[in-house]
């Protein structure tokens, strides 16, 4: 991560949890922690090809319905600001995946899918789960590699998402073992 980069990383990291420290439900304690663990794994901007653009992990066409919705012009994803990122993924993210209403850790788990596979996805794999967030990580990674086994071009993503997986299931852990 180049200066530049590490510094807003390090702004959007303070920047949530000073949210944190203001949170006054559970639930928003949650969407907070979450957040910051799919910002930690999205990044900063991204355009990858066979992807869609993204910076802090939001795509383009979300991006262009927020500033809409906001009366803004449209501008490139490129330069959205954490201030921006954490209305998105509360309003369109976290309320409608429903992850308010798991427990936690499964929230997070869930909640992670549904960022970065697609609603349609994360809401398959936690009804095979049983609201077991160790089936849950388990079925997420069969899901990735039927992904692969159907369209082989995606075999690029595999070793970010099984890290992805991984960090997951370390945070899973270490919450099961001091709770």
């Amino acid at each position: 991560m180049t200066g530049g980069a590490a510094n807003i990383a390090n702004y959007n990291k303070q920047y949530i949890e000073k949210l944190q420290n203001m949170a006054q439900t559970d639930s928003d304690k949650n969407f907070l922690n979450s957040l910051n663990h799919i910002l930690e794994a999205e990044g900063g901007y991204n355009n990858i090809v066979g992807d869609v653009p993204t910076n802090l992990g939001v795509t383009q066409g979300i991006y262009d319905i927020y500033r809409k919705e906001k009366g803004l012009s449209v501008q490139s994803v490129r330069n959205i600001k954490i201030e921006e990122a954490v209305p998105i993924y509360y309003q369109y993210f976290w309320k409608p995946s429903g992850a308010d209403k798991l427990s936690h850790p499964l929230d997070l788990v869930y909640f992670d899918m549904y960022v970065n596979s697609s609603p349609r996805d994360a809401k398959r794999v936690l009804s095979r789960s049983d609201n077991d967030v160790y089936k849950f990580l388990e079925n997420r990674r069969k899901f990735y590699d039927d992904v692969i086994n159907a369209k082989p071009i995606k075999e690029k993503f595999r070793k970010g998402w099984y890290n992805r997986l991984d960090k997951l299931k370390k945070y899973v852990d270490d919450y099961y073992s001091n709770n």
